[in-house]
């Protein structure tokens, strides 16, 4: 095969991975966007009962245990949600690494596959996304939460938000303004592409974490 062919193979190898990084961000998104809809009640009166992640309206009464059903649907969600708000931040780094390889091939060496690259990705998502599991589930039984996965106190948010400001776990804010909030999941998938791919980056992170922390100061203040 000519150095041409060689080039030509490689160049697709890298469509094919954005491309396929692509849809598996369309996917999570539409994923989100309809359990969202699905849990959207409209203003309902949800006293007593608990929203299911299963796109279906399934409710359960606030005081009933968790299901595996349940565990299983919550991490799902999160797992997809992790997806949909993480790939673009590492889409450029899964690319770089596309290339990598094919620089190495065009020299006779080879690399893992850009799949491989990307799958350590995943596997630390679904990992946190069941450490998030466990602590949706921890935090309503201790009715920190309410029905619609917000947070259930001032007192709660403020010492998420200023945990969320100092650690930078900014998935942790929806905790605060609701698990399957759109407008937040969005804001915070943002956010994380800024801190990535934009030169001042570092700056961005530090201004958001201490804007985080004052507005986290500023509701236990107002709660106590």
């Amino acid at each position: 095969m000519t150095d041409a062919a060689i080039e030509a193979v490689l160049r697709r190898d890298r469509l094919i991975v954005a491309a396929a990084l692509a849809l598996m961000i369309a996917l999570a998104w539409a994923y989100v966007w309809w359990l969202a809809t699905d849990m959207d009640m409209g203003g309902m009166d949800m006293s007593g009962f608990r929203m299911i992640p299963a796109g279906r309206g399934w409710m359960m009464p606030t005081a009933a245990p968790w299901t595996a059903m349940e565990f299983g649907f919550v991490f799902a969600m999160w797992a997809v949600m992790m997806i949909g708000m993480m790939t673009p931040s590492a889409t450029p780094m899964v690319l770089v690494y596309a290339r990598l390889g094919r620089q190495a091939a065009r020299h006779g060496k080879s690399l893992p596959a850009s799949a491989y690259f990307a799958a350590g990705y995943l596997v630390t998502w679904v990992g946190f996304a069941l450490a998030a599991t466990v602590a949706q589930w921890a935090m309503e039984r201790s009715a920190l939460l309410t029905p619609t996965m917000e947070g259930a106190s001032d007192i709660f948010s403020g010492v998420v938000l200023i945990a969320a400001g100092i650690y930078q776990v900014l998935t942790a804010l929806l905790f605060v303004g609701g698990v399957m909030n759109v407008l937040w999941i969005a804001a915070i998938a943002m956010l994380v592409l800024a801190e990535k791919v934009i030169p001042a980056g570092r700056a961005i992170s530090r201004t958001a974490g201490a804007a985080l922390v004052a507005a986290g100061v500023w509701l236990l203040a107002q709660a106590l």
